[in-house]
C-alpha cells in the first residue's frame, strides 16, 4: 500500500514539472515513504475522455488513489487551467476519493495570474467533487525559474527552499510527529 500517490498531470515525456515531481519523490523515498505515480500520459486517452473505467490501468490508478495516505498533483498550467487529461482523470475518480488525505499541489505556470486562476479552479474540484479537506499551499513554480538539464531539474535557492518546506509540511501531515526534523533535498537532517 503506497504512502503517497502522485498524479503527473503533464503529458510531455520530458518536462520540468515532472522533473520537480521526481525530485520530490526522491526526498519522500529517502524518508522511508513508499511513493507510486499515476502518469496521465500512460492512461488510455479515449477511455479517460469517455469516462470509461474498465481499462486495467485506470482501475489500478483508482485503486492506488484509494489506498494512499496522501496525494501529490503536479501539472503545468495551460490557458488559466490545467490539462484536459488531468481533468478527465479527476472526473473518473469516485466522489470523495481524496477525503481524509492531505493533498500537495505543484504547479508550473508562466505567470502569477495564470497560477492563481488555476489554483482556485482546481481547489474547488478537489474540495467539492473529491472531498479533499486538507489541501496544502500550492507550490507555484514560475516557468522562468525552473530549468531542466539532462533530465535534472535546477531550481534557484528560494524556489528550492519553498519546495523543500512544502514537502516537509506534507510529510508532517501524513504522519504527525514522525517527521519533526526537516530534511534537505538529499534526505539529510538540517
Amino acid at each position: 500500500m503506497p504512502d503517497v500517490v502522485s498524479i503527473a498531470g503533464c503529458s510531455a515525456v520530458t518536462s520540468s514539472v515532472n522533473a520537480v515531481l521526481n525530485r520530490t519523490h526522491k526526498v519522500l523515498s529517502r524518508a522511508g515513504l513508499q511513493v507510486e505515480t499515476v502518469s496521465i500520459r500512460h492512461l488510455p486517452a479515449e477511455d479517460l475522455i469517455l469516462g470509461r473505467t474498465q481499462h486495467a490501468s485506470i482501475q489500478q490508478s483508482r485503486q492506488l488513489i484509494q489506498q494512499a495516505t496522501g496525494i501529490i498533483i503536479a501539472t503545468t498550467v495551460h490557458q488559466f487551467g490545467y490539462s484536459g487529461g488531468l481533468k478527465a482523470f479527476l472526473d473518473i475518480l469516485p466522489g470523495g476519493a481524496f477525503r481524509g488525505k492531505p493533498v500537495l499541489l505543484l504547479a508550473m505556470a508562466p505567470s502569477p495570474a495564470q497560477f492563481h486562476s488555476f489554483d482556485g479552479a482546481l481547489r474547488l474540484v478537489l474540495r467539492d467533487a473529491l472531498g479533499a479537506q486538507e489541501i496544502l499551499d500550492t507550490v507555484y513554480l514560475p516557468q522562468n525559474l525552473v530549468h531542466l538539464h539532462n533530465r535534472q531539474v535546477w531550481l534557484d535557492d528560494f524556489l528550492s527552499e519553498r519546495l523543500d518546506s512544502a514537502v516537509q509540511r506534507f510529510k508532517n501531515r501524513l504522519f504527525p510527529g514522525i517527521f519533526s526534523q526537516p530534511l534537505n533535498q538529499l534526505g539529510a537532517v538540517v
